[in-house]
């Protein structure tokens, strides 16, 4: 994988925690119709580049690497990048041993099941 790709991932995933956070900081705990339709205009520019970066790096990644790979790399950055703002949005929150072990089982999971059981026969 390029580093211009890679530069790219990381765009797309940090891109694409923005709504997430936006709705944690700026919705309460019973939001109206009114305040999700705003949120939503507000954040729409940033999902749709998030998308944009999204398909530009697998677009061009697939002529590096297979399509299971890309996405396995990117689940695992999306992971990542999630346990990283958990600290910084959330200063009381600590992360565990067990959210990283919990991290890896589910991209060994998905590796299993993307690449198939017949690529572990051979």
């Amino acid at each position: 994988m390029t580093f211009s790709l890679l530069l790219i991932l990381i765009l797309a995933v940090s891109l694409a925690q923005i709504p997430n956070v936006s709705a944690q900081q700026f919705l309460h705990d019973s939001p109206s119709l009114i305040d999700v339709i705003k949120l939503t205009l507000l954040i729409s520019p940033v999902a749709l580049a998030a998308c944009s970066a999204f398909i530009f790096y697998f677009n061009h990644g697939g002529k590096v690497a297979t399509y299971s790979t890309l996405t396995i790399i990117s689940l695992a950055l999306t992971i990542l990048a999630s346990a990283f703002i958990q600290v910084i949005t959330e200063p009381n929150a600590a992360l565990k041993v067990s959210d990283f072990v919990g991290g890896a089982i589910i991209l060994a999971g998905i590796g299993i099941i993307i690449m198939g059981p017949s690529s572990l026969n051979q």
